[in-house]
């Protein structure tokens, strides 16, 4: 145990530690990540999952993460931090509508306090994508700077979309790149081998 305050959330049975860093929680959401009802895909492992990322790092200027507001620990990659090496990185919260206001400030809080970028979403309609360009830009900047001190201004970002099954992936590739590009449905693993989409202008 961490010692941290846990709280009991209502119309929950369960009691949660508020410790995002809790070793317990951490080991709990590893073990979900490897579970059937996580990463259970067809050919698609953890193993699978972590050389595909570290394979396609060098691809990319960064990385955007997507997690369940609802349930930030639970939906994320407890790898991920140590897969991507240091890249930039950007973390949607998707369904903040259905997540608590409160609790998912405090996660961006907490993701800032980290040096990462928190933005609260919604990808099927749309909601806070607005910001995400400008989060882009926000974090790229020395990648920016750098293109355009090589003579390569408005040269394309290229970033690398991650996430458990079920996050929204799909639902914000479409999205951004304007049309049904990537497959979107209920059950997990639609969404399992590279691709690119075009967002934006550069």
């Amino acid at each position: 145990a961490c010692n941290s305050k846990v709280v009991r959330e209502e119309g929950e049975a369960a009691i949660r530690c508020v410790n995002p860093d809790c070793p317990a929680q951490l080991l709990r959401n590893l073990i979900h990540f490897c579970s059937r009802d996580a990463m259970d895909i067809e050919g698609m492992g953890t193993a699978v999952l972590e050389t595909l990322i570290k394979e396609s790092l060098s691809l990319v200027d960064g990385v955007t993460e997507i997690i369940d507001a609802r349930i930030p620990n639970s939906s994320s990659n407890p790898e991920l931090e140590e897969l991507i090496n240091g890249k930039p990185r950007i973390v949607l919260l998707n369904k903040c509508d259905l997540a608590d206001k409160n609790t998912t400030n405090q996660w961006i809080d907490y993701y800032k306090k980290k040096g990462v970028k928190a933005i609260p979403v919604d990808c099927r309609t749309g909601k806070g994508l607005n910001n995400y360009i400008v989060a882009v830009r926000e974090v790229l900047k020395d990648v920016i700077k750098k293109n355009e001190d090589r003579g390569m201004p408005g040269k394309a970002l290229r970033i690398m979309v991650v996430g458990i099954p079920n996050t929204g992936k799909s639902s914000f590739i479409n999205r951004m790149a304007g049309s049904a590009k990537a497959k979107v449905a209920d059950k997990a693993g639609v969404t399992r081998h590279n691709q690119w989409f075009p967002i934006g202008n550069g």
